[in-house]
């Protein structure tokens, strides 16, 4: 990073008369300029992207020094903005270049983690029961979902009876819903049948003899 050259000098005339004594020079040669780079623009990604994936968030150009070559920029990230539902949030990346030489350059970039994506939910199949099974869920089906951040979303449901031509006969219509932490849901439908179709089940009493009056 810093070196001396010193250069000795032998001052003569044109007619080969030579000054016996050198003149010596020194001159100190150091690299004090800092490298120069450009960072990344501000940036948007979805929550369940690697912050660290360079091809989403972005990477230095142009990274010079007046000295040095092939310097690589390195960062940090400060992630304590990343105070929102499902980890969303800013974190601020700190860029830094340095040659070597104690010369650096740091320059910040920001980054916004968003969570805009619904759950997807899956509906249990429309059902036909018989109108003794009680149309709970454990007998129905149950609705799934999974969430790209959130790892414990829970769908819930309502239903809304349509009465049929005779009291055990209805048609439900149960719609289910799943919401993450960030307030992103979705919702799926299904329609359960309740039916009679068992004939009743008579038993006669026994037969009997009795007098005439």
């Amino acid at each position: 990073c810093e070196r001396t050259i010193t250069i000795s000098f032998e001052l003569s005339d044109p007619c080969g008369n030579v000054n016996p004594e050198l003149f010596t020079c020194i001159y100190i040669i150091r690299d004090d300029v800092a490298p120069k780079f450009t960072v990344p623009g501000p940036v948007t990604i979805s929550c369940e992207q690697d912050v660290d994936d360079l091809s989403i968030t972005g990477d230095v150009t142009d990274e010079s020094d007046d000295c040095q070559d092939n310097l690589e920029a390195t960062y940090s990230d400060d992630d304590s903005g990343l105070t929102g539902c499902n980890g969303t949030g800013t974190i601020i990346r700190t860029w830094t270049l340095d040659d070597g030489c104690g010369n650096s350059t740091a320059q910040t970039q920001t980054i916004i983690v968003i969570d805009i994506t619904a759950p997807v939910i899956t509906c249990p199949k429309d059902t036909v029961i018989n109108c003794e099974v009680n149309p709970i869920p454990a007998n129905t089906g149950m609705a799934t979902a999974t969430d790209n951040c959130d790892q414990t979303v829970t769908p819930t449901h309502t239903d809304v009876v349509l009465p049929g031509n005779c009291p055990d006969r209805r048609t439900i219509t149960r719609t289910w819903t799943v919401a993450d932490d960030c307030g992103n849901s979705t919702l799926c439908v299904q329609v359960i049948i309740v039916q009679d179709t068992t004939k009743p089940v008579i038993v006669c009493p026994m037969d009997v003899t009795v007098e005439c009056d």
